[in-house]
């Protein structure tokens, strides 16, 4: 049985259902997160004319950070809550639960917000040790421009 899957005839005859994922694989966003399993519970509950889901997804998810490239936890806790349509016969929370998880993945992943990234001139990761390298490329093309001093 479908974990993420709710029959709108088994709700109907029991008025609520609940159920907890313990480790649950978003599909679609392996080349962002390196490893990932959250959990997901959610309770549907039949509310007149409609079914009203309710759930959050919580763990941890391991990214890499765009400036070091090192890997790095974060924690995950997104709390949602949608309403359905009660003709529908079946609701798969599936690609909900992933655009959830997708939103909450920055744009730019950063394992501390003061990460000092890799040198572009030597290749050291600047967090470990601190490199004496000019900050940049100087462009030759301007060279000849320089006062002289």
């Amino acid at each position: 049985m479908d974990t993420l899957k709710i029959f709108v005839e088994e709700l109907k005859q029991a008025g609520t259902l609940k159920r907890v994922v313990d480790s649950w694989v978003c599909p679609g966003i392996e080349d962002i997160v390196r490893r990932q399993k959250p959990g997901v519970s959610w309770t549907a509950t039949l509310i007149d004319d409609e079914v009203l889901v309710t759930g959050e997804i919580t763990g941890d998810i391991t990214m890499e950070c765009s400036r070091c490239l090192e890997e790095y936890s974060s924690p995950v806790l997104i709390q949602f809550q949608q309403a359905y349509p009660v003709t529908t016969p079946e609701i798969d929370l599936q690609d909900e639960l992933r655009q959830l998880l997708i939103l909450h993945i920055p744009l730019k992943p950063l394992c501390k917000t003061e990460c000092a990234g890799i040198c572009q001139v030597c290749g050291k990761d600047r967090n470990l040790t601190p490199c004496r390298c000019q900050a940049g490329f100087p462009d030759q093309r301007w060279e000849k421009l320089k006062l002289k001093k």
